[in-house]
């Protein structure tokens, strides 16, 4: 039986996890409670048995309930998830250096892997089999963020030679065409689709575009804050942007959110952090908003840093809890590929670039 301990002379709750991770197989994390603030609540965290051989460098996503798929920027490899072990199978990407991974919305059996450059590949079977693009994005010399939408819509933002620095496929990932059009050329950096004919573009100069997923972008005259991070369309005017920036000025976790009506103004900076790397936003079944931050400030020896889950149920009110620690040496942590996704109903798995992976119950 996992045993509760409460201090009550500062008010602390720690939960010791040691007997339920004896029973279950799973090695439980403590989880610390500060019962002064309400921005608290309950769950339980664990680690499952076995990690990628060559560690998940660059995260690692979901594709079910028992089937996740990791990268560590050489290979990538499929896991299964049975009895709280994972095992792992390598799998051959088609691609090199392969940056980050990206399950389909609407469809997580469906993968999309992708490098620095403008090599894709795609797989609908979780991450099994892979497939090369068959035409990569046209003029691209740097893959930034790519939403992939629906079964057959995906949509990337990045650096071009020339012209709009848009593209996208509408076959699942196979084949990409370079958008036409007038307002995005320049670095473009972050991109989210509310549906397949609403969403939002961020360029690198903080200017946000709304896009109609085709060749339409329109300047809406307002900015973002800064152009790191992820961003999540609420609806075909609004969206949540929580800003990851690795720079020691800004202390805080920032989640920003755009009205349609002007500039992105912050709603949630509570935790006083140095130089936080954040995920992407997921809202699970329940209905919440989710994203990790956890600090990613430089140091010249190994420092010990809380993983922070934050959640929101109508994206503007947010509450946060430490759901375990990690360590950091010259800043080598947070960057691309930290996930964050459902892998099964109200239960959350956060992939990180130091190659863990803590799975969140929620239900």
């Amino acid at each position: 039986m996992a045993t509760l301990k409460v201090d009550y002379s500062d008010g602390d709750i720690l939960y010791a996890g040691s007997n339920l991770a004896a029973n279950s197989g799973v090695n439980a994390i403590s989880t610390q409670i500060n019962t002064n603030t309400a921005k608290i609540w309950t769950g339980l965290e664990h680690r499952a048995q076995g990690a990628p051989s060559a560690g998940s460098k660059r995260g690692m996503v979901s594709c079910s309930s028992t089937t996740f798929i990791a990268t560590d920027g050489t290979n990538t490899q499929q896991g299964v998830l049975s009895s709280g072990i994972l095992t792992w199978t390598a799998k051959d990407d088609k691609i090199a250096s392969p940056l980050a991974l990206v399950t389909c919305d609407a469809d997580p059996t469906k993968v999309l892997i992708f490098n620095t450059t403008n090599d894709i590949s795609w797989s609908d079977d979780s991450g099994a089999t892979w497939t090369i693009a068959g035409t990569p994005p046209p003029n691209c010399t740097t893959i930034k963020d790519v939403h992939f939408f629906s079964a057959t819509l995906a949509v990337m933002v990045g650096n071009a030679a020339s012209g709009q620095e848009v593209w996208k496929s509408t076959d699942g990932g196979d084949v990409w065409v370079q958008l036409t059009g007038s307002g995005l050329a320049g670095s473009t950096g972050l991109v989210s689709m509310f549906d397949a004919t609403n969403g939002f573009i961020i360029k690198d100069d903080n200017a946000i575009f709304t896009y109609n997923g085709d060749n339409t972008y329109t300047d809406t005259g307002h900015t973002t804050n800064l152009a790191t991070g992820a961003i999540y369309a609420l609806s075909a005017s609004t969206f949540l942007h929580v800003i990851s920036a690795r720079q020691a000025a800004q202390k805080s976790v920032q989640m920003e959110y755009y009205d349609g009506t002007q500039n992105c103004y912050a709603i949630c900076n509570p935790a006083q952090i140095d130089e936080q790397i954040a995920t992407n936003i997921i809202q699970a079944t329940n209905g919440y908003y989710y994203f990790i931050a956890i600090d990613s400030a430089t140091s010249a020896d190994i420092k010990i840093v809380p993983i922070l889950l934050f959640r929101s149920i109508d994206a503007l009110a947010w509450e946060y809890r430490v759901v375990g620690a990690t360590n950091t040496a010259n800043g080598k942590i947070g960057g691309y590929g930290m996930q964050l996704s459902e892998y099964d109903t109200n239960k959350l798995v956060y992939g990180s670039f130091n190659g863990g992976h803590l799975f969140i119950d929620e239900s």
